[in-house]
């Protein structure tokens, strides 16, 4: 069952997911059928032997839906 830290959780991303929709949708429409950007090989200058590591996990919510 959810705990508490659970529930604030999902709380918090049914108030962020909805204010996402509409910058997505206007993204979707303007890039609908263009030809994806050619990115440049190295995506940052800053990358040296010397710089910290960082992993993240993300969980994807689904609030509109009920996985069993």
């Amino acid at each position: 069952l959810p705990d508490k830290t659970s529930h604030k959780l999902y709380g918090n991303w049914t108030g962020v997911i909805p204010t996402l929709i509409e910058p997505l949708l206007t993204y979707l429409a303007r890039t609908f059928g263009q030809p994806l950007e050619k990115s440049h090989p190295i995506i940052s200058a800053y990358v040296t032997s010397s710089c910290a590591q960082k992993r993240t996990t993300i969980v994807c919510l689904f609030f509109d839906h009920k996985c069993i």
